[in-house]
């Protein structure tokens, strides 16, 4: 059966149950209810990408209906797609309000609901396994009844988080000692087709070659190449802060493949802009085309370039992570290329992991100065710790020397494999003594001397904590 509409050809090996979906349609105008089922129909039968197509779309007569964007995301998956199961899984996010729930939600049934696998039955398994998909790069709980634990670190939540006043986890948590987070020191990528990173981005002008004229004029860079979706209201004020405080200062952003997600940032910025340089009620000649100019959108970079291009941002330059969301492996990027960066932790774990990897690699044998460096506790000394580094070049280099010589803490960690073991062997019910783990680890005198950094570290959290809740405030530690 062929539905002109659709523009799908629905092939007879379907399912009976199918094909009534499709007289269903037929019958009738355009129903969301009935396309969806349809679809799911097909996404059961393992017809994937017939189904991507009808998803494909719905969503564009039903753009505010959020669950189909679940769907495509399992669908992707299924397929192999992993980018374009994430940006799913982005876009159904969005819908609901956002992952912590404080965007506006445009289904509002959808964002009630909670976990987006309910809605699913056919292929609930699918829509898990998208959702974790999408966890990896996103740190959140999964929402879902049937996932028993949460993997996380001592040193990566609140040395409080069950007296904070939200605690979003589902899950049982189980707290590895220290940063729990590792990468290999040296990372190998396959070859990435730069078009294919770039997107709607893509231009004649590599972003190697833009950040390279940008360097030679005298400028001081601020490198925020995160995942747009991370860069938050709150911190749009934090770039106009720096902007206004340095003329030189120029705002480096990473384009989304999508110009659409582009533009709305870009037109957000231009707002904030406009409210903050010229008041809610400026007329049209008040111009902050100055300050619009030093904000760059640079085409996403493959992988395998990504060092080279943060150590040719030169010595006048920082890498910004956004708050309330970071990024563990771009913080990795960055201490790889010696490349100073800044963060402001949150109370939750999608907000506190490059202030984590920073302290385990500062963790002693470190100038107070340097390792104070990086880490604000407010949003103003964020700003004023992001302007020293690149405008205090003896600072920077000290900065900058110190990564290189303490990266290879926070690289093949192995109090992290130490804990990965403990867990799996108890789990598999294997009797093995911590001892006998750490020999065949391998773990040194270096690994020990660290792991009783990360214990001192956390009685000295939980010491800030507790006096800032005596003093009647908050830290955000």
């Amino acid at each position: 059966a062929t539905d002109n509409n659709l523009n799908v050809v629905v092939t007879p090996e379907l399912a009976e149950t199918c094909r009534r979906e499709i007289d269903a349609i037929l019958k009738t105008n355009n129903s969301y209810t009935l396309q969806m089922n349809l679809a799911t129909c097909i996404h059961a039968a393992k017809h994937y990408s017939v189904a991507l197509e009808i998803y494909s779309f719905i969503e564009t007569s039903f753009p505010s209906h959020a669950y189909v964007h679940v769907n495509k995301a399992a669908a992707h998956l299924q397929l192999g797609e992993i980018g374009k199961a994430r940006d799913s899984m982005r876009k159904y996010f969005d819908a609901v309000g956002g992952i912590d729930g404080s965007g506006i939600p445009t289904d509002t049934i959808a964002a009630q609901r909670g976990s987006p696998c309910s809605n699913v039955s056919s292929f609930k398994f699918d829509c898990v396994n998208a959702l974790n998909n999408f966890a990896a790069i996103e740190p959140v709980t999964s929402g879902i009844e049937t996932f028993d634990y949460f993997l996380s670190g001592d040193l990566l939540e609140h040395p409080y988080r069950t007296q904070l006043e939200v605690d979003h986890y589902t899950e049982q948590v189980v707290l590895f000692d220290g940063q729990a987070i590792s990468f290999p020191d040296t990372q190998h990528h396959l070859p990435q087709d730069e078009a294919l990173a770039a997107g709607d981005a893509h231009s004649n002008v590599t972003a190697l070659e833009q950040i390279t004229l940008l360097q030679k004029q005298d400028t001081h860079l601020f490198v925020c190449f995160q995942n747009i979706a991370k860069i938050q209201p709150r911190f749009d004020h934090v770039l106009v802060d720096i902007l206004q405080a340095d003329p030189k200062a120029h705002i480096i952003l990473q384009a989304s493949r999508h110009a659409a997600q582009t533009s709305t940032l870009t037109n957000r910025l231009e707002k904030t802009l406009r409210e903050r340089l010229c008041g809610y009620h400026a007329s049209q000649h008040c111009s902050t085309q100055s300050f619009q100019s030093r904000i760059h959108f640079i085409a996403r970079i493959p992988s395998d370039q990504i060092i080279e291009f943060l150590q040719r941002c030169g010595t006048s330059s920082v890498v910004l992570q956004p708050f309330p969301f970071d990024g563990s492996k771009t913080t990795s990027d960055a201490i790889n290329a010696g490349v100073p960066l800044v963060t402001f932790p949150q109370p939750h774990l999608r907000g506190r992991m490059t202030s984590t990897l920073i302290r385990s690699m500062f963790a002693y044998d470190v100038p107070d100065d340097v390792a104070n460096c990086c880490i604000a506790n407010s949003v103003s000394e964020y700003v004023s710790k992001a302007l020293r580094l690149t405008s205090d070049l003896q600072f920077r280099r000290q900065v900058s020397a110190a990564i290189q010589r303490h990266s290879h803490r926070i690289f093949d960690n192995k109090s992290v494999s130490l804990e990965w073991g403990k867990l799996l062997t108890r789990a598999l019910e294997q009797r093995i003594s911590d001892q006998e783990l750490e020999y065949e680890i391998g773990l040194g005198d270096e690994d020990k001397h660290y792991r009783t950094f990360s214990s001192k570290a956390i009685e000295n959290d939980q010491r800030s904590w507790r006096e800032s809740i005596m003093l009647g405030h908050r830290s955000s530690i």
